[in-house]
């Protein structure tokens, strides 16, 4: 495959329905994200990322002292709400 976006509509997951709300997640965006990278994407502040993470309340793990977000993960999360 190119390194065009996917043409995707849904990401499937092993066990769980598809992400039909965020057609641009696809195969081939990174599993993990930083709170940086994640946090304008909605409308937080790193640390407030950060936060939420540590409450349970996003799908994130410490990995050496940082902070990663697993947005495949938050991306159906994200779809459960909006339902």
């Amino acid at each position: 495959m190119g390194g065009g976006c996917a043409q995707s509509s849904t990401v499937n997951y092993p066990g769980e329905g598809g992400v039909t709300s965020y057609p641009h997640l696809s195969e081939s965006v990174p599993q993990l994200a930083t709170p940086e990278e994640v946090a304008p994407l909605l409308g937080l502040t790193a640390q407030g990322v950060v936060r939420l993470c540590r409450a349970g309340k996003l799908p994130g793990l410490k990995v050496g002292g940082r902070w990663l977000v697993h947005v495949r993960k938050l991306a159906a999360q994200l779809d459960g709400e909006g339902r």
